[in-house]
């Protein structure tokens, strides 16, 4: 299934921004939670981005987002799990997402602007 989310991005010619360079464009309340990026080039609609729990414990947090600095231009935005393939839906009034994470984990999200 891992294989299958990063050919449909085409990672070999995506732009990758890794946890340590994303400036604020994906972000969660919890520090423990780092994230880096995939901007497909073919795909200027689409991102996937690889979220990682450090922690031993697990928790929910608050998954935030930079569309500008995505550079999305359209005013809606969908958040799927990629490997689960279904959506997040948003649960705050600032556009925050509620995500689980298990100890010691990872999620990865494609995150689609229409």
């Amino acid at each position: 299934k891992i294989t299958e989310i990063f050919k449909s991005i085409e990672r070999a010619t995506a732009k990758w921004i890794p946890y340590w360079e994303n400036n604020k464009i994906i972000w969660a309340d919890n520090s423990e939670i780092i994230g880096s990026i995939y901007l497909p080039k073919n795909k200027k609609n689409r991102a996937l981005v690889i979220l990682s729990n450090r922690s031993e414990k697990g928790f929910m947090t608050n998954l935030h987002f930079d569309k500008e600095k995505l550079g999305f231009v359209k005013p809606r935005i969908r958040v799927i799990d990629a490997f689960h393939e279904v959506n997040i839906t948003p649960e705050k009034k600032d556009g925050a997402y509620i995500i689980q994470f298990y100890p010691q984990s990872y999620r990865i999200f494609e995150i689609v602007n229409y």
